[in-house]
This record gives structure tokens, C-alpha cells and sequence, in this order.
């Protein structure tokens, strides 16, 4: 009889651990839908902005351009001695400069930025 005791023992104990196993997994599964669900909704939202940041970008160039035309006419008008390429050169060295200075910047920081996690770099020893 103990024998028999100890095989429904064994089996009510294979049961629960199969029990949790299952659980876990379940749990696991539910966990990386949730993962994936919020990821979707986050890059759902990041092409949004890059949406409304391209539209926003690009009447921001055409009013830039717009207010270049209108800068090189009004030296046009104040200093009428020149010729007008003279005015458009100024004013494109003037914009050329001021896109130069945060395209270096962006650069400089872009290479401060080491690709590797910094917790992967120390756990890795060094190795990657």
C-alpha cells in the first residue's frame, strides 16, 4: 500500500510541477504579447511624429528659402551698388554657415555615442 501511496504522490507532485511549468510559460507568453503590443503602439506614435516632423520640415524650408529671396532683395533696395549675384552670394554664405554649425555639432555627437549597452560592455569583459 505505501508503494501505491508513493506513485499517487509522485503523481500529484509531477502534476503540480507540470502545473507551473505550464503556468509559467502561459505567463511568458502573455508577457511577450504585452512586449510586442507596446512596441507596436510606440512605433505607431514614432511615425506620427516623423509624419508631422517631415510636413513641418519641409515648410520650414520652403519659408526659409522664401526669406533668403527676400533678404537678398532688400540689400537689393538698401544698397543698390552692387550687382545682385554679389546679394545672393552674402546671403547663401550666410545660410551655408548657419546649416554648417549643427551638422558639425550632430556629428561630434554622434561619435560620443558608443553602440554598445553599457551593462553588455562590463558583463562582456571588454570583449565586444
Amino acid at each position: 500500500m505505501s508503494t501505491h501511496m508513493m506513485n499517487d504522490h509522485d503523481a500529484s507532485l509531477t502534476n503540480v510541477v507540470s502545473g507551473i511549468v505550464e503556468d509559467a510559460q502561459n505567463l511568458l507568453k502573455q508577457e511577450l504579447k504585452l512586449f510586442v503590443s507596446e512596441q507596436n503602439q510606440k512605433l505607431a506614435r514614432a511615425k506620427e511624429a516623423a509624419v508631422m516632423l517631415g510636413a513641418g520640415l519641409a515648410a520650414l524650408h520652403i519659408g526659409a528659402i522664401l526669406l533668403a529671396l527676400m533678404f537678398v532683395h532688400l540689400l537689393i533696395q538698401l544698397a543698390p551698388a552692387h550687382s545682385t549675384w554679389v546679394y545672393y552670394g552674402i546671403v547663401g554664405a550666410i545660410v551655408v554657415v548657419l546649416g554648417a554649425i549643427p551638422i558639425f555639432v550632430g556629428i561630434a555627437r554622434l561619435q560620443r555615442i558608443n553602440p554598445v549597452p553599457s551593462q553588455i560592455d562590463s558583463t562582456a569583459g571588454g570583449d565586444i
